[in-house]
């Protein structure tokens, strides 16, 4: 499935062996679109407090059977 920057499905396949599907998008239609709309808008100053460590990490492992 070839889906476009605005959600929508351009191109998909109901194949169910393998199968290979092509799509022509405007590159000009990317600049407008939500995602990219977000990402300008982020603010990286906010999130410097959630990437220090503060001690309590736990790993991958941890994280999922840690009862505590």
């Amino acid at each position: 499935m070839i889906i476009g920057p605005y959600g929508e499905i351009i191109n998909e396949s109901d194949s169910i062996d393998d199968d290979m599907i092509i799509a022509d998008i405007k590159a000009e239609e990317l600049e407008l679109c939500t995602g990219r709309r977000w990402i300008r808008g982020r603010r990286p100053e906010l999130y410097k407090l959630l990437t220090e460590p503060s001690g309590n990490e736990l790993n991958p492992f941890q994280a999922r059977f840690n009862k505590h």
